[in-house]
């Protein structure tokens, strides 16, 4: 798999990512780094660019660029969304603990999942602690109400961590906003 990325790295390739044990539905995006353990993506979304994602690669089942990616790609470029779709800043994708610190500099909110089927977690807001196990996220709820306390998840239930997509900057807008009245 490993060259499959790199090759769909240098040519700038949109992919599909399936990750069948984990979510039926596929992902779509532009693969920008890659680890032994992680992959960072561009994610695209609708003809939108729409933030990155670490996968973990474990969870990938196949990658593969089509006709329907190539097609899409297009428009993406016809549309000037390709310009710049790197985050703007050095993600460490060395560990958990190091990619947690990346994101933690920026002050901005995450989304880090774990989409299991028996107990599947969601938590959106800014990290709060990083030990060598876990990540404390404090989050709120649906409604933008925070809770009292952050929410600790084990390094090793996260499948999925999201920064800097359209989702996340509202919340981060009018939760922040909404804080300060």
């Amino acid at each position: 798999m490993a060259s499959n990325i790199q090759h769909y790295i240098e040519t700038a390739k949109l992919v599909t990512i399936e990750r069948r044990r984990i979510d039926l539905n596929d992902l779509s995006g532009f693969i920008l780094d890659y680890t032994d353990d992680f992959l960072l993506i561009a994610r695209e979304y609708e003809f939108f660019m729409d933030g990155w994602m670490v996968l973990k690669r474990q969870a990938i089942s196949e990658l593969r660029s089509s006709e329907v990616n190539a097609y899409c790609k297009t428009i993406l470029k016809q549309e000037g969304l390709l310009e710049d779709i790197a985050p703007g800043f050095a993600i460490d994708l060395s560990d958990f603990q190091q990619l947690f610190q990346s994101l933690k500099r920026q002050r901005d909110f995450v989304i880090v999942e774990c989409e299991s089927l028996d107990e599947s977690i969601f938590l959106i807001g800014p990290i709060d602690r990083i030990t060598q196990s876990q990540v404390a996220i404090r989050h709120f709820d649906g409604c933008g109400n925070w809770r009292d306390d952050a929410c600790t998840i084990d390094y090793s239930d996260i499948t999925a961590i999201q920064f800097g997509g359209n989702y996340i900057r509202l919340h981060q807008k009018y939760i922040v906003a909404d804080q300060a009245t």
